[in-house]
């Protein structure tokens, strides 16, 4: 057995190459991958952690085709081969356009597993003293400044991570920073 995690391109390949070898005619091989994919037509793709396509393209020439794991178990003669992919897919490399799925019954698109919400509130370890108007927390009572919230999860994240109670500490505040699986809300008041 042999286990890998949070591998870029190169190390995928390298790994599924040693997996490869390590397979005799008549042994049983299990490959399990749990992360991200991406199908398109009828091919599935395993993504690296640090894919940045934007283009079918450009997943076709980093990512890993699942046949090709798949070949490898045949090539080698494996008598009984399992590939378990525990990947979400829903056709796009990393965050998919607004309103690519539907609305939940209040009639909001994307509210979970796009982008994490970037929020305007500092984080603080809990709600106590929280202003009763709903109006964001914008002091920090910590001594480093305030440290932003993000709510819910991403593309990125897995399922445990992908709900609307999870909350974290985001980043400091600046303009510098931009991440693909971070985002904000729009929202405007309806007469």
């Amino acid at each position: 057995m042999s286990l890998h995690l949070n591998l870029d391109y190169k190390a995928t390949l390298r790994a599924v190459r040693q997996f490869k070898a390590r397979i005799n005619g008549g042994d049983e091989a299990v490959f399990y991958f749990a992360s991200h994919g991406v199908q398109f037509d009828a091919a599935n793709y395993l993504l690296p952690v640090n894919i940045a396509a934007e283009n079918l393209d450009q997943v076709k020439d980093d990512a890993l085709p699942l046949q090709r794991v798949l070949d490898d178990r045949r090539e080698q003669k494996a008598r009984f081969s399992l590939a378990i992919i525990d990947a979400c897919r829903d056709g796009f490399a990393n965050t998919a356009p607004g309103a690519s799925f539907k609305p939940i019954a209040f009639g909001l698109y994307d509210m979970l597993g796009n982008v994490e919400e970037w929020v305007a509130d500092c984080f603080r370890d809990n709600y106590l003293n929280a202003l009763e108007d709903g109006r964001a927390q914008t002091t920090s009572a910590k001594s480093f400044g305030c440290s932003f919230v993000a709510r819910g999860g991403s593309w990125l994240d897995g399922p445990a991570d992908v709900r609307s109670t999870r909350r974290r500490h985001a980043f400091a505040n600046s303009a510098n920073n931009a991440f693909s699986d971070f985002g904000f809300r729009a929202a405007r008041n309806l007469p």
